[in-house]
């Protein structure tokens, strides 16, 4: 209940001044309490639009991506947030958390290759990858012949759809 209270309050916040990312940030964090991921995810992402800077945001939404077990994700934001703060605890702890979990669940059965296919496949940026013909294109080929990933490697259209 107090943090249904506190998502009201911060977004009465944000409707006097829209502009004041920490904010979003800290709506985000009231979301994450509730479990409401995608929430929390939309309000890191805007504040971070507002303030590219904002480590506290950076952090947030690795851990949203943590709790999600999009893990690959959420190493890419705690290495951002060490980026901006070098010698954040909570983003060393949470590299070696994500990292941890990688590498259990790959190597102990973890979840299966069905689910992991279901969520991927439930990801908006690869569906996006997999709608584009000419990446589908670049898929094939290099299904079959590994090789040709060398050169699609090269092409910053390629690995800007990728990364």
């Amino acid at each position: 209940q107090e943090y249904k209270e506190a998502i009201d309050l911060y977004s009465d916040a944000i409707k006097r001044n829209p502009g004041a990312h920490a904010v979003y940030s800290n709506r985000a964090a009231a979301y994450m309490k509730m479990g409401a991921y995608d929430d929390a995810e939309k309000d890191c992402k805007h504040c971070l639009k507002l303030e590219p800077t904002f480590a506290k945001a950076v952090i947030r939404l690795a851990q949203i991506y943590f709790f999600r077990k999009e893990y690959h994700k959420a190493m890419v934001e705690y290495q951002k947030g060490l980026e901006m703060c070098p010698e954040s605890q909570e983003c060393k702890d949470g590299l070696n958390r994500t990292m941890m979990k990688i590498q259990t669940e790959s190597g102990a059965g973890g979840e299966d290759d069905g689910m992991r296919q279901q969520r991927a496949m439930a990801d908006p940026e690869i569906q996006a990858i997999l709608s584009d013909t000419y990446m589908q294109q670049v898929l094939r080929e290099i299904s079959e012949n590994p090789k040709n990933f060398a050169h699609y490697s090269k092409s910053p259209d390629v690995m800007a759809k990728i990364n």
